[in-house]
């Protein structure tokens, strides 16, 4: 029986098996990048503080806070652009392996296949395959790890600062979060339609160019540029209705996200009149609250 090619995840992990101590100092380098945003987010509070309470803030004080801010500043730039360039070099080495191993296994397949599939076709292979490859490992998988350090670690420090600030956010995301994803589902469904309609009338072109021969020996020009006006036609006004529904749901998204912050604003500036928080402590919870719910998004 044949083996069956393995799923797309599955294959990148098993290509990507060499890389792994790479990734993982990479992965590791992003996330302290990331720890230092938020702890950044922090140090910011207490310069809120400094400024916002009664009494002048001393020498002392201030270069203290500067000095951290500082120091947090050169971790997130050094160990960002480090694990950066870690998964950059995994990400290279996998493709070049890959790549290789792509053109060997090609240059042993039979003469007959070579004559039935153009050069062209082949090298797009050969170039796509990889490409796709590179763009998971060095791009899309340490975004996937960034965003999901960032939101857990930024859920920590908001339960933190408050926990009643904490649950009303609880309370508000769900329902936009519900929102967010039926609109996606149907903006995704739109945009699937709009690309089928361009397959088909890119296939009616092909098809044309084809058969230009009997098209012209029969008259038929004609015929055939206003069928493919109409598929041009269909495709713009699919393309016009996916746009609009895409910036209805941005716009749509912008507001509900407002919508929710300033209802924690309003609770945090409640508890900042009580005594419970400090001015500082809910400007870090609000900027924790926007990172972890894009971070989310």
């Amino acid at each position: 029986m044949e083996s069956q090619p393995a799923p797309g995840v599955v294959r990148l992990v098993r290509e990507s098996a060499p890389e792994y101590p790479l990734l993982c100092c990479g992965i590791a380098c992003t996330g302290i990048a990331t720890l230092g945003e938020l702890s950044l987010m922090g140090a910011s509070s207490t310069v809120v503080d400094l400024l916002s309470s009664g009494t002048a803030p001393t020498e002392a004080e201030i270069d203290g806070t500067v000095g951290k801010l500082m120091l947090l500043f050169c971790i997130v730039a050094v160990f960002r652009h480090l694990g950066e360039y870690l998964l950059r070099v995994a990400g290279e080495n996998v493709v070049a392996c890959t790549q290789t191993a792509l053109f060997k296994s090609l240059l042993q397949l039979d003469v007959a296949f070579f004559d039935a599939i153009s050069a062209g076709s082949l090298t797009s292979v050969l170039a796509n395959d990889v490409e796709a490859i590179r763009l998971a490992v060095a791009k899309y998988f340490p975004s996937l790890a960034h965003h999901v350090c960032a939101c857990t670690c930024a859920l920590i420090a908001m339960l933190r600062i408050s926990v009643q600030l904490s649950l009303t956010g609880a309370l508000v995301g769900p329902v936009i979060g519900i929102l967010i994803a039926y609109f996606n589902s149907f903006v995704r469904h739109l945009t699937r339609e709009q690309q089928a309609q361009l397959a088909a009338a890119s296939a009616l072109a092909a098809e044309s160019f084809a058969f230009v021969r009997t098209i012209k020996a029969f008259g038929r020009e004609g015929h055939f540029a206003a069928a493919f006006a109409a598929e041009a036609e269909r495709s713009r006004a699919l393309s016009l209705r996916e746009m609009a529904w895409h910036k209805l749901w941005n716009g749509s998204n912008m507001v509900m996200g407002v919508a929710g912050t300033l209802l924690v604003i309003r609770s945090g500036a409640r508890a900042v009149a009580a005594g419970e928080l400090s001015a500082g402590d809910l400007a870090a919870f609000v900027v924790y609250g926007v990172m972890a719910g894009h971070a989310a998004h």
